[in-house]
């Protein structure tokens, strides 16, 4: 996995120099005075990831990970919520249900997250449904989405943490096991490409494609569908972070946020996202792998 920088800083003299220029100009400030400043930032949730990032040799892969957390919570929209997810991590907590809380915008971040940790149950709120919440969380080697209450949240949270902790304590640990569990994941690796591949070009980029993956597959169960794709890195966030699988009215109007956004390849990413329609209406909740081909670079949408 990477993960990137881990700290930033800077220096803001000009930022602080343009701001003092207003004020001066208003009579509101003594020129005599000089300022200047410097800041630092922390990036915790990659150090956490980093702290407790499983060991990726054969023997660990085939064991069975548990996360230290229970369920993640986020929000999607233009506002944060950050005081309706305060709120809500306070309820969790304090009734014993371990959680935390990522503030972004883009939901692939808040999937990849969830994959990565292996944390059971994602929570996300919506600025447009302000007395529901939405859970995410596999069951039967299926991704089940709930849109509930708020005020039941707590009780169906429990529901689902007991009966997912019965499920790991009922199982025997054996390697013949944990390979029968990874026989269960069928990958079914797609390629919609702008110009034509031929066969020995697939068959290697097929092999290149489930080495790079081997360790997000090996964690994941039921049907996983990998588009590869002749995308550049931030198209394939975009699609990531924006395409909605609510109902066909809210797909169709992502869809167009997304080629609104990315004008030049509008004909391409309208067959894609048809693509992405089709597999979704055929298989019974995919988990679909979005693949760029140029990039070896991957997204996830659950």
């Amino acid at each position: 996995m990477q993960y990137g920088g881990y700290s930033g800083r800077g220096r803001y003299d000009s930022m602080i120099a343009n701001y003092r220029s207003i004020l001066e100009k208003a009579n509101m400030l003594d020129k005599e005075i000089k300022q200047a400043a410097v800041g630092i930032s922390v990036s915790l949730d990659k150090l956490v990831q980093a702290m407790i990032k499983t060991e990726t040799d054969e023997k660990t892969k085939l064991k069975p990970t548990t996360s230290h957390l229970d369920a993640i919570v986020c929000s999607i929209g233009s506002k944060p919520l950050l005081r309706e997810k305060t709120k809500i991590m306070r309820e969790l907590w304090s009734n014993g249900i371990k959680s935390s809380l990522i503030d972004t915008p883009l939901k692939d971040d808040v999937e990849e997250v969830c994959v990565e940790l292996n944390v059971p149950i994602l929570i996300t709120l919506k600025e447009t449904e302000p007395i529901n919440v939405r859970i995410q969380y596999m069951e039967k080697d299926r991704l089940q989405d709930k849109k509930i209450n708020r005020a039941d949240l707590i009780d169906t949270i429990q529901q689902i943490r007991s009966h997912l902790l019965s499920r790991v304590d009922s199982k025997v640990i054996t390697n013949d096991r944990c390979e029968q569990h990874n026989h269960d994941t069928i990958v079914d690796v797609q390629f919609i490409t702008i110009e034509k591949l031929s066969s020995n070009a697939r068959k290697r980029y097929e092999n290149q494609i489930r080495s790079h993956l081997e360790n997000v597959l090996i964690k994941l169960t039921g049907d996983v569908v990998v588009l590869a794709l002749t995308l550049d890195s931030n198209v394939i966030r975009t699609l990531s972070s924006l395409l909605d699988f609510e109902n066909d009215f809210q797909y169709n109007k992502s869809v167009s946020s997304v080629i609104e956004r990315h004008q030049r390849h509008k004909k391409y990413l309208t067959e894609i996202c048809d693509q992405i329609s089709i597999v979704k209406a055929k298989r019974s909740n995919p988990i679909m792998i979005l693949y760029s081909l140029s990039e070896s670079f991957y997204k996830t949408l659950l």
